[in-house]
């Protein structure tokens, strides 16, 4: 043993693993969420999706998103509190984030 040892380099991510500041977000108001929660959508020009997922990764939910629609308000309070994910391809984007029911 050396009294001195070589550095060490440890790298932490979020325990949820999105970054939200390398990709596209939607605004998702409130958070966390009780009743409904509301995505506030970019200007979109064809029809589209935005999949809810558990921790787990299965899919709760699969939104329809229809062209010039700029909201979209989605019932959540028939589901177990927790942290869920919605993903989703937008006029050629991958928009994803987290969101909190509770």
């Amino acid at each position: 043993m050396e009294e001195y040892s070589n550095s060490k380099e440890v790298l932490v991510r979020t325990c949820l693993g999105v970054n939200q500041q390398n990709g596209y977000y939607l605004e998702v108001y409130p958070n966390p969420a009780t009743n409904q929660i509301t995505f506030e959508l970019p200007n979109i020009n064809k029809q589209s999706q935005l999949q809810i997922k558990d921790i787990y990764g299965k899919v709760i939910a699969t939104l329809i998103i229809k062209p010039n629609q700029s909201k979209l308000i989605w019932e959540c309070s028939g589901i177990a509190s927790g942290v869920y994910f919605y993903e989703g391809e937008i006029s050629g984007e991958v928009y994803r984030g987290k969101f909190l029911v509770k």
